[in-house]
């Protein structure tokens, strides 16, 4: 699956980069033509669907309130996956990439990684790498030992006062060097008290997990048994503290009833729809 990367290449692609998001210039020459895009206001958040028909894709915006916001033919691109809740789109045709603005409500050109917010950054020798910043904390995921390559197999919190692990691998999961998964992503809440982390499994088969801080690991789904918990990949946080969360119809594992885009709500575990979606991969936006 196309969503999938080997942590060494995140950890690695995260190393280089550096800065935070700026505001791309009116006066580039990639920028696409103002006409291209009707979209009107986008919201502050929302996710961008891709679903290819005959070949062709068709990028959608979708509000995390399910309106669609317009329809592009324009493909997602790679490099959606380094950052954090940054949509970068290709065409199709030319190759050309461009970075979502929803703030202007157009599609800017795409500069380098270190302009945008990235989802893993300070690599260290250990091989961890952070995910997100609290309170004088970093929360980072972590290989097994320095000498691996790739493959985070613990969820970390370290700061001042040391180092906690907030989860290991999900139960029943093969230790090194049979180890068959690794944690490739993570999110932190906006209460920052729960984890929306992704772990990737045999054949590539993603499930979205919540680890609390204080300690815990359950499917988002709620299943009990993780390894028969529909497929999921974790896209991050809304900012009313719900986690996005795209059910898939399952590929090497469980597919979900009804697949797409949900809301889920890491306390009572209750799921609401944002969209629908059928064969297709889905990136988030936020401010």
């Amino acid at each position: 699956m196309r969503w999938v990367l080997f942590i060494g290449l995140v950890l690695g692609a995260a190393s280089s980069c550096g800065g935070g998001r700026q505001a791309s210039s009116q006066r580039s020459a990639h920028r696409i033509p103002t006409k291209v895009l009707h979209l009107g206001a986008l919201p502050r958040e929302g996710v961008a669907v891709e679903t290819e028909r005959l070949g062709k894709p068709t990028l959608t915006l979708i509000g995390l309130d399910g309106h669609v916001y317009g329809r592009l033919k324009l493909a997602i691109d790679a490099g959606s996956e380094l950052l954090r809740n940054v949509v970068v789109v290709r065409s199709p045709n030319s190759g050309t990439r461009y970075v979502l603005d929803a703030a202007g409500s157009r599609l800017v050109a795409y500069r380098s990684r270190g302009r945008y917010p990235r989802a893993l950054s300070n690599v260290t020798g250990r091989g961890c790498a952070t995910f997100a910043r609290r309170e004088g904390v970093r929360f980072v995921l972590c290989a097994r030992s320095r000498g691996q390559a790739y493959g985070a197999t613990s969820i970390e919190v370290t700061g001042a006062k040391g180092t906690r692990r907030i989860a290991g691998p999900p139960p029943h999961s093969r230790p090194p060097p049979e180890q068959s998964g690794f944690w490739r992503a993570a999110y932190l809440s906006p209460d920052g008290r729960t984890v929306l982390a992704q772990w990737s499994a045999d054949c590539e088969t993603p499930t979205a997990f919540f680890a609390e801080r204080g300690g815990g690991l359950r499917t988002v789904t709620g299943d009990r048994d993780w390894r028969k918990a529909p497929e999921s990949v974790a896209l991050g946080w809304s900012s009313g503290g719900r986690a996005v969360v795209q059910l898939l119809e399952g590929a090497c594992g469980y597919g979900y009833d009804k697949p797409g885009v949900y809301l889920i709500d890491p306390h009572s575990g209750s799921h609401r729809l944002v969209y629908e979606t059928r064969r297709s991969f889905a990136v988030m936006w936020s401010d």
